[in-house]
């Protein structure tokens, strides 16, 4: 099932042996095969895309903002490693 623009979610994300949570909202879905630098807001720098652009598996284009005040910063994690959250978590 696909997740709608706009939902919440969240994932865990792995680099040099530590893992960190990532929570976001769902920007567009990016099918396999699709370049996620078409999907990003008009006038957003490539240096904010975090993940490559393009990948033969299904992933979603999530807006994180790091901290109140910065960025918004552009992750591509696979579909199938996202979670929904609901009001609640």
């Amino acid at each position: 099932m696909r997740i709608p623009v706009g939902a919440v979610v969240q994932w865990v994300s792995g680099a040099w042996g530590v893992d960190k949570l990532k929570r976001g909202i769902v920007i567009a879905h990016l099918p396999a095969g699709a370049n996620a630098l078409r999907y990003l807001p008009p006038n957003t720098p490539r240096s904010r895309l975090r993940g490559e652009p393009v990948s033969l598996k299904d992933r979603y284009l999530v807006e994180v903002r790091p901290a109140p005040n910065r960025v918004c910063v552009y992750y591509t994690p696979l579909a199938s490693v996202v979670e929904r959250q609901t009001k609640a978590d």
